[in-house]
């Protein structure tokens, strides 16, 4: 019997390069990467393993290649999807998701840009795109697709029951 577990969700985590501000204060970096899953403090004993680290030389192309595109094939094939970034003010969350549009796009772009070229390739397929774009701060829910729809109510579904 094979004992290989197949994970559904995989976790990244990104070490957000320093911005001129920090630089020039004399900020730096409080973290190593010992290896391509851990992340360690550099004056810590604190340890901390992710399914990938990705450094402050790391482009959006490296992450999309390795945590996106797995998403957006899996999507295309009928299964849902989600990418998202967490994390707190000032962690780049913004930086990887939109990125900067000619220089160095975000995942968004690059998922955007891997859809329509997988759906162009497919002349014999029809395709249904559904896509969803929120943003949670504060305990507030927001459509970002959607100006007007903002502090959203979360309610459950008394239909569908987790098991």
């Amino acid at each position: 019997m094979n004992d290989k577990k197949v994970e559904n969700i995989t976790v990244g985590v990104r070490i957000r390069p320093l911005n001129q501000r920090e630089l020039s204060s004399g900020g730096h970096s409080i973290w190593l990467t010992p290896t391509p899953t851990s992340l360690k403090e550099k004056s810590g004993p604190r340890t901390f393993s992710f399914d990938r680290i990705y450094t402050e030389t790391s482009d959006s192309f490296e992450i999309f290649s390795q945590q996106g595109s797995p998403v957006i094939e899996n999507c295309v094939s009928g299964y849902n999807g989600c990418i998202f970034c967490y994390g707190q003010t000032g962690s780049g969350k913004t930086h990887t998701m939109h990125g900067k549009l000619k220089q160095n796009p975000g995942i968004v772009p690059i998922s955007i840009d891997k859809i329509f070229s997988i759906i162009q390739s497919s002349a014999n397929r029809e395709f249904l795109i559904r896509c969803s774009y929120v943003e949670l701060y504060n305990e507030s829910l927001n459509d970002l697709l959607n100006p007007n729809s903002l502090n959203l109510q979360l309610a459950e579904d008394k239909k569908v029951r987790a098991s």
